[in-house]
Formats: structure tokens, sequence, C-alpha cells
């Protein structure tokens, strides 16, 4: 494998699984662990990482949308494929398993705190924000982990395709 797709796999495997970690970590009681930026920092990072997946797939002619974009994930290396399914289901399991107040966006205004949602503002418990704000984080960083993940996926389907080792027919519908 070129040394490009290998380092596109393993950043990707490697932000998701520091993503994965950080979303974890809002699940752990009392103040959120992890400081606000560094999770909206690891989602901001998942977008152009999957991007030049995207973009490695449609050079190497691996089809990224329809209904034959599920051969991505045959085309893809087993190890790569069982990290991103691994870290996907960690991700999906760690959103289910935290608890999310509700209600709006966590803020703190004069020394209060508030969720505010379409204008309205109510007046919460310290708790409750604190709660917000790890669910916030926690929504954000699981979406990075999905994200990076799949980078990962695309990035050995493409390399795959480019080697010319699968090359799939693609089902189009007769012409009336």
């Amino acid at each position: 494998m070129p040394v490009s797709y290998r380092i596109h796999i393993w950043v990707a495997l490697g932000l998701a699984a520091t993503s994965l970690a950080v979303a974890v970590l809002t699940l752990v009681p009392g103040a959120p662990v992890v400081p606000g930026a560094v999770a909206f920092g690891l989602f901001g990072s998942a977008l152009p990482v999957f991007g030049l997946g995207v973009l490695r797939c449609v050079r190497a002619g691996v089809t990224v949308r329809g209904p034959d974009f599920l051969w991505i994930y045959v085309d893809t290396p087993r190890w790569v494929l069982v990290c991103a399914v691994a870290m996907t289901a960690g991700a999906v399991t760690c959103l289910v398993g935290g608890d999310d107040p509700g209600g709006g966006r966590p803020v703190k205004e004069a020394g209060g705190y508030y969720l505010k949602e379409k204008g309205k503002r109510e007046a919460v418990s310290r708790e409750t924000y604190v709660s917000a704000v790890k669910a916030e984080q926690r929504w954000f960083d699981t979406g990075g982990t999905v994200f990076l993940a799949n980078a990962a996926v695309l990035a050995g389907a493409a390399y795959r395709d480019d080697k010319g080792r699968t090359a799939r027919i693609t089902v189009t519908p007769p012409a009336p």
C-alpha cells in the first residue's frame, strides 16, 4: 500500500480514537474533563479528512453515492473495516448511554446558568448546565468519530480500486 494511503488511514483512525476517547470522558461525573475547544476541534478536523477520502474515491472511480456506495465496505481491507466498525459502535453506545437534559443550548450569562432555545431562556442549576455542556460535546465528538472512521474506510476502498483489484459493475435501471 502506498505511503499516502497508509498515512491517511492511520491519521483518520488515530483522530477517530482520540475523538471517541474525548466522547467517553464526557460520561465521567463532574465538570467536563476536556476543554470544549478540543472537542469541537476534533469535529472540525473530521471534515477535511473525510473530504480527502471522498476525493480519493472519486479519483479512483469508486461510487460514493447511490445504492452502490455500500461496495465501499466490501472493498476495504478487513483490519480497517473492523477498526472503523468498532469505533462507530463505541460512539453510538457512548451517545446512547449519556444523559441529555434537553431544553436547548447551554449558556452562562451574568453569573447564571441557562438553556436557550428559539429565543427563550430557561434558568437551570449548575449541574444541569454542566450536563448540557457535556451532552453538546458528546454529540460533536461522536459525530467526529463516525466521520473519521468512515474516512479511513474511504481511503482503504480508494486504494483497492486504484490498484484495479475490484471492478464493480454499476447497476443502472434500463431507459424507458
